[in-house]
């Protein structure tokens, strides 16, 4: 199958209201034509600043902008490194806290795994499949 090892997820606040923002994404289910899997995804999170090129007409992820470092501004939001658990509602992948997050954002996935936990009794051949939900959500968390 596919292995993809790095995944990338943006967002941008230009409201100019400073009141906060947090992202969720949830997996509801894995399944073939008849089947579900129970697992865990887990994987590693980095948060940087998104910079669009407009030449190429799309956005790179940089650790400075402006003269200031990602790590060391007061206004990044939070890149908590939660694992999606399959069918067990939403997780947190980034969060701005009030007075944070006015400007563009990318959080960076790697070392991507799934951990399957379905018990080998009732596991079926075929092809599973399952979609993430991204929710960008007024207000911190």
């Amino acid at each position: 199958g596919n292995t993809h090892t790095m995944r990338h997820f943006g967002m941008g606040d230009v409201r100019g209201a400073l009141t906060g923002w947090h992202v969720t994404a949830e997996i509801p289910h894995m399944r073939n034509e008849a089947h579900s899997l129970l697992g865990i995804i887990t994987f590693q999170l980095t948060g940087s600043y998104a910079r669009y090129d407009k030449t190429l007409r799309r956005f790179f992820m940089t650790n400075t902008m402006y003269g200031l470092d990602f790590s060391e501004d007061p206004a990044a939001p939070d890149f908590p490194t939660n694992p999606i658990i399959i069918g067990n509602g939403a997780t947190l992948m980034s969060n701005a806290g009030d007075r944070k997050g006015q400007g563009m954002w990318s959080g960076r996935m790697t070392d991507i795994s799934l951990a399957i936990q379905t018990p080998v009794s009732q596991l079926f051949p075929g092809a599973y499949t399952g979609s993430i939900i991204w929710n960008l959500i007024s207000g911190p968390v």
